[in-house]
């Protein structure tokens, strides 16, 4: 077989492999996201042991965090903004569209304890001190 076309079978074969090990992260993301939603699989009560002011921030933010290992996605913000804000178009929220910090700093050098902004056609922002 000349090695141009042993090049070329390589380069099949490679393609190939990529292609099916592409679709098979796709899935097991989908797979995990899935598990973790019914079965909070990859939360743990032992990142929340501190007991002051910022302790108490991390697992409010953790809840407001669609992304946090909670599994839940917007549920807890869903719920938290319905009560809170008076708008009531929070059903359709994105994960994607929300970033939550603790202890972000303002452009006057103070910092806000939990801070979530969610980047919507109108955007919003929530500043929570406890």
């Amino acid at each position: 077989m000349s090695s141009s076309i042993q090049e070329k079978s390589n380069h099949e074969i490679e393609r190939n492999f990529f292609s099916e090990l592409s679709a098979c992260f796709k899935y097991s993301s989908i797979l995990n996201s899935e598990l973790n939603r019914k079965l909070a699989h990859e939360f743990n009560i032992f990142d929340f042991l501190r007991d002051d002011e910022i302790g108490l921030s991390q697992i409010i933010a953790h809840l407001l965090n669609p992304l946090a290992s909670h599994g839940q996605g917007t549920f807890f913000l869903q719920h938290f903004l319905k009560f809170t804000t008076k708008e009531t178009d929070w059903e359709y929220l994105d994960s994607k569209t929300v970033n939550v910090e603790t202890e972000h700093s303002t452009y006057e050098g103070r910092r806000i304890d939990i801070y979530v902004e969610i980047s919507r056609e109108k955007p919003f922002v929530l500043a929570i001190e406890n």
